[in-house]
This record gives structure tokens, C-alpha cells and sequence, in this order.
């Protein structure tokens, strides 16, 4: 009987169990690297667990869900999939080039089909907000803007947040990466970027990456403007794009997408009071699963395109990043992969951009 298995039982490891759980999945195992640190993550009752990688494939899970830190996503995966899994995986999908393109090519070899957990392309006003573009509503989209910031420490109340994965450079953190959902889905409704430019710092919270992000990105039609924070105490989302015949926003704290176009009265989208985020995760495991399911599986959202979105986060790292620690015993640009003032070795990701 097919099974699969989930590495790492955190809030997203723990909403993936639950999810899959609901969509009738019966059964589902975890692999977990220690004690729960919160009563939250107690092991469901009754679920198998196992405490090392290899045993749990030697198993053979039909399906591996990578949810553990980003600095142990591609090799998870890549072992995975060489066990004859198919894997749905969080993003980022990699901490660096070279551990994505070793994934890559595990990937192509591999029997089964890697996809990427980009749960927000599922959400109902960032697919209208896409229907729109390529229905031509807005005409030719010349500007666009993305943004998301929120307060680290508040997201998971029950651990010390400067310990988390997405404050710790060796872990892959740093908000570039782990809030790469903007520049994927940028890139999923205006096309690749072509050039990066990019200012980051970790002036917010003092972390040992940067916390704060300013990024341009210049599309064949477009030039667009991406800001992500973790240090910003209420929280923030939207995306504006302004086209030469109308213009979309996106207002995450209203839950609501508006659309003007010339000569015409505003519509607006709006969604059901009693709206589930929760939903866009299920819809998102249920997509990937029915994809897995087919002869030969498929990935229903492709390892290129987290492959690209990590490409443009560390171009926009490359462009330049500054850390500011002045109460630390570290030097003030140690820890993160580009600093300006350590003259860094810029990634070759493929993208244009001039350091400021």
C-alpha cells in the first residue's frame, strides 16, 4: 500500500500531515530529527515515526514532503527522489546554486516528479489577479509592485525566533529566500526577469542575515519593485500592477482585489467573510498529489520555476547586503553569503545586475 512521508514536523510539516489526513490519505509518516520542542507538534496518535532518512526510505514512501530547514531541502529531495519518491517541496528549494542544480539533475533522472509547494498560486485574488493580466485587461504592463512584511518573532510564538530557520545563515535564512513567493509570482504573471538590482540589511532585528529587502526587477515590458521584511510589527501584503489600459490592486489586509480600467466602473473582488487560508495549502497538496498519481507523475508546479525565483533571490543578494551588528563580537558583514563591504563572489545566476 503507498504511503508517504513527511520530513519535518514544524507548523508547515504539521499542517501538511493534517491537510493530507482530511484528503483521505491514511497513511501518512513523519521523520523527525528530535523531541517536539511544543506540545503543538506532538506526534499525532498513532502515526509512524522514524528518526533517520535512510530507514524511512528503505520503506519506500510513494511520496516524500520536504518541510524541514531550507539548507536541508535539496539533499532531502534529491535522496528522495532517488529512492523512487515522488516529492513535493517547501521552498525555497535550495540554499544555494549548486545544491539546486545537483537536485536538478537528480530530478531528471529520477522516476518520479518533484514539485514546489508555491501555495500562494493557489490563492483566489493572486489567480484572478493573473487571469486578468493574460486576459488582457490591463493592456501591456509596464509596472508592478509586491510586497509582504511581517514581525518575525511573532510567527512562531513558541520557540526563541533568532534560533529559527529563517534567521540562521547556516540554515539558509534570511528573508530574500525564505519569502520568495513575490518573485515567484511575479515571474508567474509577467514572465522572467531580466535584470536584478537590490538593497538589503538586517537593520530591522539585527539578525545574522538580512531581514529587510528592497528589490528591482526588470521584465521585457515591466519594471517591478519587490519589498519583504520580517521586521515590520503589523503585517503587510498586496501586489499593484498598472498596465497602459488599467491598473489591478491586490489588498491583502482587505481581503480584496480591484480592478480599474478606463471608461469603466471599478470591480472589485472580494472574498467570503469566513475565507480559509488554509484552503490554498489543501488545494495545493491535493494538486500535487493528483499530479504524482498519473503515468509517468507530474509536478504541478515545476522544480524550474523554484530553481528561477532562488536564482533572483541571490542575484538580489549579490547586488548588495549589509549587516549591521554593531553589539555583536562578529564583523559586520560575517554570516551572510554577500556583503558590500567583503567585495563578494557574486553567484553566476544567470542575471544581470550592478551592485549599488
Amino acid at each position: 500500500m503507498s504511503w508517504t512521508l513527511i520530513c519535518g514536523y514544524g507548523s508547515i510539516g504539521r499542517r501538511h500531515y493534517q491537510n493530507l489526513r482530511r484528503l483521505g490519505c491514511a497513511d501518512v509518516r513523519l521523520l523527525r530529527s528530535g523531541p517536539p520542542r511544543d506540545g503543538r507538534f506532538d506526534t499525532p496518535d498513532g502515526a509512524v515515526t522514524y528518526a533517520d532518512l535512510d530507514a524511512a526510505l528503505a520503506d519506500r514512501p510513494a511520496v516524500v514532503i520536504v518541510a524541514n530547514p531550507t539548507s536541508l531541502h535539496a539533499q532531502t529531495a534529491r535522496a528522495a527522489l532517488a529512492g523512487g519518491a515522488s516529492v513535493l517541496l517547501e521552498k525555497p528549494v535550495a540554499a544555494d546554486l549548486d545544491s539546486a542544480r545537483s537536485l536538478q539533475a537528480a530530478a531528471i533522472a529520477a522516476p518520479g516528479a518533484c514539485s514546489v509547494a508555491y501555495c500562494f498560486r493557489y490563492h483566489p485574488l493572486y489567480r484572478a489577479l493573473k487571469d486578468a493580466v493574460a486576459a488582457g485587461r490591463l493592456g501591456r504592463v509596464f509596472h508592478a509592485r509586491s510586497w509582504q512584511a511581517g514581525y518575525l518573532p511573532a510567527w512562531h510564538p513558541w520557540e526563541d525566533y533568532r534560533t529559527s530557520y529563517a534567521a540562521r545563515a547556516d540554515l539558509g535564512g534570511g528573508v530574500v529566500r525564505t519569502l520568495d513567493h513575490d518573485l515567484d509570482m511575479l515571474r508567474w504573471i509577467l514572465g522572467p526577469p531580466r535584470r536584478v538590482q537590490a538593497l538589503a540589511s538586517n537593520r530591522g532585528l539585527g539578525l545574522g542575515v538580512e531581514d529587510t529587502a528592497d528589490i528591482l526587477l526588470d521584465f521585457e515590458a515591466a519594471q517591478a519593485h519587490v519589498h519583504v521584511s520580517f521586521a515590520r510589527r503589523d503585517y503587510s501584503r498586496g501586489m499593484s500592477l498598472v498596465g497602459d489600459q488599467g491598473s489591478a490592486d491586490l489588498d491583502w489586509n482587505a481581503a480584496s482585489l480591484t480592478i480599474r480600467c478606463a471608461g469603466q466602473a471599478d470591480e472589485i473582488t472580494r472574498l467570503p467573510t469566513d475565507f480559509d487560508l488554509n484552503t490554498i495549502y489543501a488545494d495545493m497538496v491535493r494538486d500535487a498529489m493528483a499530479g504524482f498519481a498519473e503515468s509517468p507523475p507530474r509536478a504541478a508546479i515545476a522544480l524550474e520555476d523554484g530553481i528561477a525565483a532562488l536564482k533572483i533571490a541571490l542575484a538580489a543578494l549579490g547586488c548588495g547586503t549589509t549587516l549591521n551588528t554593531p553589539t555583536s563580537d562578529r564583523k559586520p558583514t560575517e554570516g551572510l553569503p554577500w556583503a558590500l563591504a567583503s567585495e563578494p563572489k557574486e553567484p553566476d545566476t544567470g542575471y544581470q545586475h550592478e551592485p549599488n
